[in-house]
């Protein structure tokens, strides 16, 4: 399906754990580049594309991905102790205990049942970190991999996981996180490309259309689900503990998310919609 709308290669075969898919060409973007202006352009038309794919995809064909059933899933998972002694250690010294995972949960899934957070669900690949975008020179176009974790979600979450990945996975550094500056231009080019092809929601192909109430209200709702992507990676960091095969810090990762996400967590609870009624 994806093949079908030119937002992934052809998948040649799915396995128990992963998948076979057609070579892309390209180098993998990097903190680098990732946010220059060209290949940010690239970047959101790419995304415009496959956020458009549920308008001619049938139910039945589209994964659906929810954050917060996956996040208590997640928690299920976590033992109660990890066999590991040092493990078990690391875990101690880094969270109180286990059950403020979902206490965390609730307060975000209530949260974001407030009227003035509403952002639709399209297509997402929900997992949009820079070493996930290949850019091809020779095309000058970029293109997704890894799209283990794509399915129906809220636009929002996308958007916000893909500037929350700016900080990087084997060098966590929440300081490259993108400013509101470059979130706010970001999110406005997006909106141009997005009305473009959002005809079903009455907007014009002008690109004028894109108002500053719009792109306010888009970043507001970006920056509540930036909360729940850095939840979702703590928690996902913990089920990986003691199973990947990956030689990985998956402790230490999962906790520089989630200081990230109580350090975030005030500001961003208190936000409020100035231009929802």
């Amino acid at each position: 399906m994806l093949n079908e709308h030119e937002c992934c290669g052809k998948v040649y075969g799915l396995f128990e754990n992963g998948m076979c898919y057609e070579f892309v060409a390209g180098q993998t973007m990097t903190f680098e580049n990732v946010g220059n202006d060209h290949c940010s352009r690239l970047i959101i038309r790419k995304l415009v594309d496959l956020h458009c794919v549920n308008r001619t995809a049938s139910e039945d064909e589209l994964q659906v991905f929810d954050a917060f059933k996956k996040m208590s899933g997640f928690l299920e998972l976590v033992p109660e102790a990890y066999k590991d002694e040092k493990q078990q250690r690391q875990f101690v010294e880094y969270y109180p205990n286990r059950d403020i995972f979902a206490k965390e949960i609730e307060i975000l899934r209530e949260h974001l049942t407030d009227s003035s957070i509403h952002s639709p669900k399209v297509f997402c690949h929900n997992d949009l970190a820079y070493g996930n975008i290949v850019y091809d020179k020779e095309k000058d176009c970029a293109n997704f991999i890894d799209f283990e974790y794509a399915g129906l979600n809220h636009q929002a979450y996308d958007l916000a996981n893909h500037f929350n990945e700016f900080a990087g996975v084997e060098e966590y550094d929440y300081r490259r996180l993108p400013s509101r500056d470059f979130q706010i231009s970001w999110l406005t080019e997006y909106l141009k490309c997005w009305n473009k092809v959002d005809c079903s929601a009455g907007h014009s192909n002008d690109e004028s259309a894109v108002t500053d109430q719009q792109v306010q209200s888009l970043y507001f709702i970006v920056r509540k689900f930036a909360l729940v992507s850095h939840l979702f990676w703590t928690l996902w960091s913990l089920t990986q503990v003691g199973h990947s095969e990956i030689d990985f810090d998956y402790l230490r990762y999962g906790k520089q998310r989630f200081d990230e996400y109580n350090r975030s967590k005030p500001e961003t609870l208190s936000m409020k919609n100035v231009f929802f009624p």
